[in-house]
């Protein structure tokens, strides 16, 4: 099957290119030109396909009379980029339209199926559907496969130069704020309640040190045991889970959270946050056993954010990582474990579910 799909315009690069790198058997893709709807606005889009292409839609809605295929992290995302749309043309952005027009495109003849990242993605699509009193379009949940950055491009000394100057026998937190070519809302991914953390920590005794990437938020980060970094590419990314223990995936609203997965691959420990407004967490990571999870006081449905991080509940879960190698190095092996055959997140699990799908 010859397929098509933007190497540009989607919710995550990641996905889209775990699909055209690791596809399913038969399955061929050439990356194409976007151009968006005038009139609609994204997410509306026609793609510059081949007549013998079905489209690889990836948070995009296709206008084409073609067959396509469309992928969500979360039905929501979309009505965030129309609204963004609407705004940008100075437009008022009227809802109740925006809902009548997706429901129509995502259940016109050309939509073969939708993949969902997740059974969350996929309740967010049966949610909306239930919304308009219709029928949902078929729907797989298949999660994005971990496809490591090319061998060929080689990280920069930026990552390798940080862990110079650090401790050898201290244990590395890391904290992802800004990456290349994902959405960066200040204070979105709570990076002062993983600096916060830090500090208590140390304070506690405790030996650590603190990485955080392409911060958003205007946190004084100049003291001992913290290090900042600019946005960074994907093998660098790589080279920094390698490097680090324990990743604070402390976000108060995400979609998905695709660097999880990425340092799980990696053997790093997540902590992350659970709760409506981050909705994949608790799907993802089993307490204890391939992760942490902590939990919000308020708690508000994605899109919107949830405050009030159980901050104690953080510091004492961090600290027992911390105490006990042993137990780390479980929850690392327990969690490497679902990328393998057989596991959750394999992919080769994920291609054969896709194709049963659409065969």
């Amino acid at each position: 099957m010859d397929l098509c799909f933007s190497s540009r315009w989607n919710d995550h690069t990641a996905y889209p290119r775990s699909l055209s790198e690791q596809p399913p058997k038969g399955w061929k893709f050439r990356k194409a030109r976007v151009v968006f709807d005038q009139t609609l606005g994204r997410p509306w889009c026609r793609f510059m396909c081949k007549d013998s292409e079905i489209i690889h839609a990836s948070s995009l809605v296709p206008t084409n009379r073609t067959p396509w295929l469309f992928d969500t992290d979360h039905i929501e995302y979309l009505f965030t980029q129309s609204e963004t749309t609407a705004r940008h043309r100075r437009r008022p952005y009227v809802r109740a339209r925006v809902e009548e027009t997706l429901a129509r495109s995502l259940t016109t003849p050309h939509c073969l199926g939708i993949l969902a990242w997740s059974e969350a993605a996929k309740r967010s699509v049966c949610e909306f559907y239930q919304r308009m009193n219709c029928s949902p379009p078929r729907i797989c949940v298949a999660y994005p496969g971990i496809v490591p950055p090319d061998d060929g491009i080689l990280p920069t000394n930026r990552v390798r130069m940080v862990f110079g100057f650090m401790k050898p026998h201290t244990v590395k937190l890391l904290a992802i704020d800004g990456q290349l070519g994902v959405c960066r809302i200040p204070g979105r991914k709570n990076i002062s309640d993983a600096v916060n953390c830090f500090r208590q920590l140390r304070s506690m005794g405790c030996p650590v040190e603190l990485i955080v990437v392409g911060p958003t938020e205007s946190i004084t980060m100049v003291e001992e045991g913290i290090y900042t970094l600019p946005y960074l590419s994907r093998a660098e990314m790589w080279e920094l889970y390698r490097r680090s223990d324990i990743l604070m995936f402390l976000s108060r609203q995400d979609s998905f959270g695709f660097v999880l997965l990425e340092a799980m691959y990696n053997g790093v420990v997540c902590v992350a946050t659970e709760g409506p407004s981050v909705p994949v967490t608790s799907e993802i990571i089993e307490p204890w056993r391939t992760g942490v999870l902590v939990k919000f006081r308020i708690t508000r449905n994605y899109p919107s954010t949830s405050e009030g991080l159980e901050f104690e509940e953080l510091v004492d879960s961090v600290g027992r990582l911390i105490s006990d190698q042993v137990l780390r190095k479980q929850i690392a092996e327990t969690a490497r474990r679902q990328f393998e055959q057989g596991g959750r997140f394999n992919i080769d699990n994920r291609n054969n579910r896709i194709q049963a799908f659409f065969s």
